[in-house]
């Protein structure tokens, strides 16, 4: 189920360090996060490389699924900028609203990269 997108708090990434495609989580610096850590949030549109955008830090979005998630399991972020279930020492950037069936899948996240 698609819900609105409710950004509480957006940041503006100064430039795309490579293209970043929609819903896809990037840093600061405008590049794909590592596997586990820590991301700016996923991008409210696409960029192209040296181009701003903008990402939901904190608030209601969608992001794209990397394989299987369950229905309100703690996420984190992929070297791909996608989201996957939470596991070990990774960094949890948010809460999955809808549960997620394969790689690819865009679902309804709550997103809070602020720690």
């Amino acid at each position: 189920m698609s819900r609105a997108q409710i950004p509480v708090l957006r940041l503006t990434v100064p430039r795309a360090a490579v293209a970043i495609a929609e819903n896809l989580f990037a840093t600061p610096d405008g590049a794909l996060p590592a596997a586990g850590g820590w991301a700016a949030g996923p991008a409210l549109y696409n960029a192209a490389a040296g181009e701003t955008f903008a990402v939901t830090a904190i608030g209601q979005c969608q992001g794209v699924a990397s394989g299987a998630i369950a229905k309100h399991a703690k996420i984190m972020v992929t070297a791909a900028g996608k989201i996957a279930a939470h596991a070990g020492n990774a960094v949890c950037v948010g809460r999955a609203l809808d549960a997620a069936a394969a790689d690819g899948d865009v679902i309804d996240i709550l997103v809070n990269t602020i720690q």
